[in-house]
């Protein structure tokens, strides 16, 4: 069994026909053909039912195409890989961060960074912590902001801040006249629930509220606090939210006011243990603590240097 052999049953599963591999693969239709067939004796079996030119996929050759994806995936995770080690070679970082934290911390702190580094690029990835912490392992990305997790084998976490959740209140509610929400001014309200989509423990605030003897009424809930957010913009209820985004939606109709309980999470700088003392991952950090500094989240206090 050859890699091009491979590739030719691949490109025919994708587009349907041996015309349509030749073509993805830039080789003449006899030459596409001559692969799959060298192929199906390699394997043993049939891969294709062939009627009018179109091919249809045997039983075998659909359980055969899973493995071929598994391969590819891990062919691609290779070339990203070595995409990487090129780019820290030529003035290149890529920066993972939550969802939240992608549209509030992150534009001012790459701003600042290529303000000094105007050589480099830089590549912005949204992603979960558990995506955040593959990416590290696996030399794909040089620095990330992140919810804290368990510690980790390859993965350096430094804790950045502390920030402390916040109540989200459509314009106009009648709590927007209270200088603080108290866990008990939620009885009774349309509430938007956050939904967990992480190990971290978002339960927490369910465990508030049962403490307090207070019955969340959820009108609606997501895994996103931007679109939970949006929710709350379009009065759908109010909810006890993380700060980062906040800004983005106290011009869009959200108002924001403290909350009694101090809910707390702690979000964290984290680092591939290879590259940590990489010097433009360094100095990228360094902008990112000055932005935490100089713009905290909502109702939060300002960072404290390093």
């Amino acid at each position: 069994m050859r890699f091009r052999q491979v590739e030719a049953f691949r490109a025919a599963m994708l587009t349907g026909s041996v015309t349509g591999a030749a073509g993805m693969l830039c080789i003449a239709q006899p030459s596409a053909s001559r692969l799959i067939a060298d192929l199906e004796e390699a394997v043993g079996f049939r891969l294709f039912s062939r009627s009018g030119g179109r091919l249809t996929p045997t039983t075998e050759g659909l359980r055969f195409y899973t493995a071929v994806e598994r391969s590819f995936v891990g062919m691609e995770k290779l070339e990203r890989v070595a995409e990487q080690i090129r780019g820290a070679r030529t003035g290149h970082l890529t920066v993972c961060a939550l969802p939240a934290l992608s549209s509030s911390v992150m534009p001012g702190t790459i701003r600042r960074f290529l303000d000094r580094h105007p050589e480099v690029t830089v590549n912005l990835e949204i992603l979960h912590p558990t995506e955040i912490l593959e990416s590290l392992q696996a030399g794909q990305a040089d620095v990330a902001m992140s919810a804290s997790f368990p510690a980790v084998p390859g993965v350096i976490q430094e804790p950045l801040l502390e920030a402390r959740f916040i109540c989200a209140l459509p314009r106009g509610h009648p709590l927007c006249a209270r200088e603080v929400v108290a866990l008990t001014d939620f009885e009774g309200q349309d509430v938007v629930g956050v939904l967990p989509s992480t190990p971290i423990d978002w339960s927490r605030i369910d465990r508030l509220f049962e403490d307090a003897g207070v019955r969340l009424r959820r009108r609606v809930a997501t895994p996103h606090s931007h679109t939970a957010y949006g929710l709350v913009a379009a009065g759908l209820g109010i909810g006890l939210f993380e700060p980062f985004a906040a800004r983005l939606w106290m011009a869009n109709g959200v108002e924001v006011r403290p909350c009694s309980a101090d809910l707390r999470y702690t979000y964290s700088l984290c680092l591939p243990a290879a590259r940590a003392d990489s010097p433009l991952v360094q100095e990228f950090v360094a902008c990112l603590r000055a932005c935490l500094r100089e713009e905290p989240p909502a109702l939060n206090g300002p960072v404290p240097p390093a």
